[in-house]
């Protein structure tokens, strides 16, 4: 297995079970996520896995052994990236909505896809949201693209090439996992993601939400989205964070520094 982590304070390094290795020079989800989010990926494979905590074993029955193994080295790398932000790794269960319920004093996203997994964290408070998602890059089938695409998404994939729109439809579909990851606590019915209407800029690959349906308040919601993506053949990695809202960032601004 090989693991790769972006520390706040360091450079990426490859890392195996909680042992620092050589360093890279380069962390493919680092240009995702500004230097105060950590990230840790972790390539899995037939003799790599990782020992869950108590509290995770009962959500890795009855599926799969890839997914199993997905799972467990997805929280590996998270208790990595908790690491790197100097808080100690803890049990990351799965809550009711599906989603990681994340020792206090942290906010994140885990995703795993075709033998990669990842996460991205933050400090609580620092973010409103964050989402991470890692996807295949082979092409998305016409049909699904239809049907999670908004129209003016379909139309922008109308007027490129035939041998891109597969893979630029891929790029949109994760991006839009990440954006629900990233607000899931403010959707006011089930995602779907039509709800979300993208807007890529391909040459710095980057990406923003022009329409969010299903939340409230939308538009302040829209203003405050800023998302990344990269291609790491043959995966790709999209990420979101979610400002504060205005408010929140005057008081966090207001507050006296810790004597």
């Amino acid at each position: 297995m090989r693991v790769w982590m972006k520390s706040p304070d360091e450079s990426a390094r490859e890392i195996g079970y909680g042992i620092l290795g050589a360093r890279l020079k380069d962390d493919p989800a680092r240009s995702l996520f500004p230097d105060d989010v950590v990230t840790a990926l972790a390539v899995a494979s037939e003799d790599s896995d990782a020992e869950p905590f108590i509290e995770e074993q009962r959500f890795t029955q009855g599926v799969s052994p890839e997914r199993a193994r997905e799972f467990r080295l997805g929280r590996l790398c998270a208790r990595h990236a908790l690491g790197g932000l100097g808080l100690l790794p803890k049990a990351i269960p799965v809550g009711r909505d599906g989603s990681p319920r994340w020792p206090a004093g942290s906010l994140g996203s885990i995703s795993h896809s075709h033998g990669l997994c990842g996460a991205a964290i933050c400090r609580a408070g620092r973010y409103r949201g964050i989402g991470f998602d890692i996807a295949s890059d082979l092409p998305l089938d016409a049909a699904i693209a239809r049907a999670i695409c908004a129209p003016a998404e379909v139309a922008w994939l109308g007027e490129r090439t035939e041998s891109e729109r597969g893979y630029l439809a891929k790029i949109l579909f994760s991006a839009k996992e990440s954006v629900w990851k990233a607000l899931s606590r403010d959707l006011i019915r089930p995602a779907d993601l039509q709800q979300f209407e993208i807007s890529l800029g391909l040459p710095d690959r980057t990406f923003r939400v022009r329409r969010l349906a299903g939340l409230k308040p939308s538009r302040e919601a829209r203003e405050r989205i800023r998302g990344r993506f990269v291609h790491m053949p043959p995966w790709i990695l999209t990420g979101v964070l979610v400002e504060p809202s205005a408010a929140r960032r005057g008081s966090r601004a207001s507050r006296p520094a810790n004597p």
